[in-house]
């Protein structure tokens, strides 16, 4: 089934969004409202308060964490983004509100393929305070505004064919926010992910470049 297409609303950032080196080797996007970049060392305080502030929300959502310890948790949340960008396999990006710096959501573009490929796995996870605000479509189409974008003629991106996302059938606002997105139903993978020590069943969903409304 083809989810409907979604609709511009003032102030967002479609298409390619602007686009910079960051300081660990990774990448800056720049949108009307958010700053999206790898987590760093020095944002530690920021990174506590929003777990703090999430943990409970996400719960029924994410894999139980590698470590209860916050500090373990962080070294390896930096870790991670590191060993992905240094890889090319991953690229995961925070998302911080411009002019106040507090974070508000995160993005990810996991198991990046290559060759006959060329297609990546999409997450994302939005503040609660945050949600339905627009932000978490904001963030996400700055996000495969990047994948999709060449890495060559002046543009800096991954040059992606097709994004991909799964979500369980339960998690509705995430269902939501895929179809704004212009993502297609391709069908349902059972037992697909292991959350909380429960196999999940999963919804999945792609988009094609040719399909993104930049």
């Amino acid at each position: 089934m083809n989810t409907p297409s979604p609709e511009r609303r003032d102030g967002e950032s479609w298409g390619t969004p602007n686009c910079e080196q960051g300081s660990i080797g990774g990448v800056t996007l720049r949108t009307t409202r958010l700053v999206l970049r790898p987590i760093e060392p020095n944002d530690l305080s920021e990174w506590l308060r929003y777990c703090d502030e999430t943990d409970e929300n996400f719960r029924p959502y994410f894999p139980k964490p590698d470590s209860l310890d916050p500090l373990l948790r962080f070294d390896m949340a930096v870790q991670r983004t590191v060993l992905g960008l240094q890889s090319g396999s991953a690229v995961r990006l925070m998302a911080f509100e411009v002019g106040g710096g507090r974070m508000v959501g995160q993005v990810a573009l996991n198991m990046i393929v290559r060759g006959v490929m060329e297609c990546c796995m999409m997450g994302w996870a939005v503040h609660p305070a945050w949600q339905r605000r627009g932000v978490g479509a904001e963030m996400c189409r700055a996000a495969m505004g990047y994948a999709f974008s060449p890495s060559s003629g002046g543009a800096s991106g991954l040059g992606l064919h097709r994004v991909g996302c799964s979500i369980m059938p339960r998690n509705v606002a995430s269902l939501r926010l895929a179809a704004r997105l212009g993502f297609r139903q391709e069908g349902l993978s059972r037992k697909y992910l292991r959350i909380n020590s429960v196999w999940e069943d999963h919804v999945m969903f792609s988009q094609l470049a040719e399909e993104f409304a930049g």
